[in-house]
């Protein structure tokens, strides 16, 4: 979000350039934006990084007539695979499948057995 530094109120017509390089690597350069975004105060922007490391990122933000700075660096880890990141997801289903079995065993126990009839003639 991008604001005002008098009123602090919100600058809706900013334009925000990002520009991540990482030593040996190359430039990718993405600009925010508020078309993507679900809260239209927020600039957002979804760069795609090609390797983990250290990266040098620099925010360049205009806006009436000014232009700022920030220099940041950010550390990127490597992405969990699908497997590791989704398995709760993954376990609910036997574990539901597993709570019923359990569910009509102990009914079917807590039942009292009903003895057959026999009549002798």
């Amino acid at each position: 979000m991008v604001q005002t530094a008098a009123s602090g109120s919100p600058e809706l017509d900013a334009d925000i350039d990002l520009r991540l390089s990482k030593p040996g690597g190359p430039e990718i350069r993405i600009a925010a934006t508020r078309t993507r975004s679900a809260n239209k105060l927020l600039y957002t922007a979804q760069p795609i990084l090609p390797s983990p490391g250290e990266w040098h990122l620099d925010v360049h933000v205009q806006a009436n007539g000014n232009t700022i700075a920030v220099p940041v660096s950010i550390s990127v880890l490597t992405a969990d695979p699908p497997l590791v990141t989704y398995w709760p997801y993954f376990l609910a289903v036997p574990l539901g499948m597993l709570l019923f079995i359990l569910n009509q065993w102990l009914k079917s126990r807590m039942q009292p057995r009903r003895r057959a009839v026999t009549g002798i003639v």
